[in-house]
Parts: C-alpha cells; sequence; structure tokens
C-alpha cells in the first residue's frame, strides 16, 4: 500500500510545513527534513504512537522493539532543491572547504 506523506499530515497542517522541490522548484509529495514543523509534527506522531503501544500492549510487552526509520525516501531528484536546502548545502559545502583548507595549510 502506498501513501501519501502529504496526506497524513492532516487537515490542520500548519502554513509551515512543507514539502521538497526538485531542481525547477517544483514541490513533491515528500515532506522536508529542513522544516522545524515538519519534526514537531513527526515527534508528535512518535510519541503518539508510543504511547498507543504501551497501552494497547503495556502488559503483554509482545512489542519488543521499534525501529525509526531515518531515510527521507525521496523520489526523483536526488536531494530537495528547495531554497532553505540549497542554503544548507551551500553552508555544509563551505564548511568542509575551510576545513581542507585549514588542514591543508601549512604553519611555518
Amino acid at each position: 500500500m502506498q501513501v501519501d506523506p502529504i496526506s497524513c499530515v492532516g487537515e490542520d497542517q500548519p502554513a509551515e510545513i512543507s514539502i521538497i522541490q526538485d531542481e525547477k522548484g517544483k514541490g513533491l509529495p515528500t515532506l522536508s527534513t529542513l522544516s522545524d514543523a515538519n519534526r514537531d509534527a513527526d515527534a508528535r506522531a512518535f510519541a503518539a504512537l508510543m504511547r498507543h503501544i504501551r497501552e494497547a500492549d503495556g502488559e503483554a510487552h509482545t512489542v519488543i522493539m521499534i525501529q525509526v526509520e531515518n531515510e527521507v525516501g525521496v523520489l526523483g531528484p536526488s536531494r530537495d532543491h528547495s531554497p532553505l536546502a540549497n542554503q544548507a548545502v551551500r553552508w555544509a559545502l563551505y564548511r568542509r572547504s575551510s576545513w581542507t583548507t585549514s588542514k591543508s595549510t601549512k604553519t611555518p
């Protein structure tokens, strides 16, 4: 079964909930990992799941482990190309080039 992640956010989703963009700026049906609102909504959903498991399985202990998915699952482009994502990539490249330059520079 394939689930549209955008429809899972809900009717009352905050305006801050954001989706990724392709190279041309077109929105894609994948929630952005760079959004604080997305992270907060994900944390609330995970907490609700854990509460439900405790309530439904608290005595039996048949659930022994929960594995959190740590992959974004971007289909299509190699990454998010939103302005915020592009800024994060530029910052990471800057930090990496600064670190590489400082390590390769010999001091007398």
